[in-house]
């Protein structure tokens, strides 16, 4: 992860124009999870809404600890 923040990122901002980072979100944006053929949001978004909903006040809506 350093040499991302060190390196990389401070390059890529300094040296990559709007097209780039245009045609690199598209490019990103097109992959899946390479592991698999099922797309998960629809299960991701069903944990995120249950994990919400039993984590107490204020980080959730579940109820307060006391």
């Amino acid at each position: 992860m350093t040499l991302e923040e060190e390196i990389i990122f401070p390059a890529a901002k300094k040296y990559l124009t709007v097209e780039d980072w245009t045609a690199a979100n598209s490019a990103f944006g097109a992959n899946k999870d390479p592991l698999s053929d099922v797309d998960h949001r629809n299960d991701f978004d069903k944990l995120f809404s249950l994990i919400t909903a039993i984590t107490p006040a204020p980080l959730g809506v579940g109820p307060a600890l006391e």
